[in-house]
């Protein structure tokens, strides 16, 4: 088991969510999945780990969560959390804009299509089957450079071993960047 590494990903029932959990699923890592803990233990959980693993929606204010009970959203992740996350090593899917404009270092990928739904929001022609398989490939690609610690590095090895053959996997691809 591997308790140096902690996922936040609150599954908010999102399409998508069984293909992130492909990233990190079997590996041992200490998991936040529910979205009603309280803002004191989430941030002893990222206190207590070196790599934070985040996934999930955000906008410039943060890690929005739609509470599948209270039929309502908030921020699970927001500025508040910023100065503990900045002692970590940060892995962020979905958050690239979030940390880039809070200078957090680490790698930070956009958002990656995982429905066909999505795909016309980006005006991307794809079948379900095309996006759900790249995103696979995609999450692969990205838990194999998972030991890497320099963030640039995991980039440089996923933009090498990321095909760039359809819309799809373009537009997956582009989204990456280390800080």
């Amino acid at each position: 088991m591997n308790n140096n590494v902690l996922v936040i990903h609150p599954d908010d029932g999102s399409v998508g969510y069984d293909i992130y959990q492909y990233l990190y699923d079997g590996l041992g890592y200490d998991i936040i999945s529910d979205a009603s803990i309280s803002d004191s233990e989430l941030r002893a959980s990222i206190a207590e780990h070196e790599t934070i693993i985040i996934i999930g929606c955000f906008t410039n204010e943060g890690m929005v969560v739609f509470s599948k009970t209270e039929h309502n959203s908030f921020y699970f992740i927001n500025d508040s959390h910023i100065a503990i996350l900045k002692n970590k090593r940060i892995i962020s899917i979905g958050g690239r804009r979030f940390f880039e404009q809070n200078e957090v270092s680490g790698l930070h990928i956009d958002a990656i299509l995982t429905s066909a739904f999505e795909a016309t929001l980006y005006d991307i022609d794809a079948t379900e089957a095309e996006i759900r398989g790249s995103a696979l490939r995609f999450m692969s690609i990205i838990r194999s450079v998972l030991d890497v610690r320099n963030p640039r590095e995991m980039r440089a090895k996923i933009i090498e071993k990321c095909p760039e053959k359809t819309p799809v996997e373009k537009f997956n691809k582009k989204g990456i960047i280390a800080l």
